[in-house]
């Protein structure tokens, strides 16, 4: 099976730079746990790298696209293995779950509303500092570009 943007010739590159970008990511993040423990029982080791993850998985991906030329296995080392293993979904579960567990269901709530808002305000603001277009900019374009190509199609209508 081959994917856009990357053939048979890539794969093991991508492989081993996603498996590098794995272990890495994964020794980051269970440095930042044993190094920041929790506050009154909150995690905020887990907050604080998945919030990091988000702004730079966006931040990164943003600039690779639009201004930066990387390589797609490249890309993909760092976004899938290096980000994909420093961020934890799974334990951010578990430790809402533990809170909850134990009768502690205001900060598991606050837990759970700075994780996601947090997530989603970090992601966008990554995305802005990287270069990201905006709807507004990206409408524009698409509009310029169907113009352009219906003022084609009418001098060739008129030709």
């Amino acid at each position: 099976m081959q994917r856009t943007g990357l053939n048979a010739d890539n794969m093991p590159k991508q492989y081993a730079a996603v498996a590098v970008g794995g272990v890495l990511g994964a020794l980051l993040r269970e440095a930042l746990e044993v190094y920041i423990a929790p506050v009154n029982g909150f995690p905020l080791a887990t907050l604080l790298v998945n919030w990091s993850g988000s702004f730079f998985l966006a931040w990164f991906y943003t600039i690779t696209i639009w201004r930066w030329k990387c390589p797609q296995w490249l890309r993909v080392g760092i976004g899938t293995g290096l980000v994909g293993a420093y961020t934890t979904f799974s334990t951010f579960a578990v430790e809402t779950d533990a809170l909850l567990g134990k009768g502690r269901d205001l900060t598991a709530i606050l837990y759970l509303f700075l994780s996601l808002a947090g997530g989603f305000g970090l992601a966008l603001l990554g995305s802005r500092l990287g270069g990201g277009r905006s709807e507004p900019d990206m409408a524009r374009e698409s509009e310029r570009a169907t113009a352009t190509r219906l003022t084609a199609e009418d001098e060739e209508a008129q030709a």
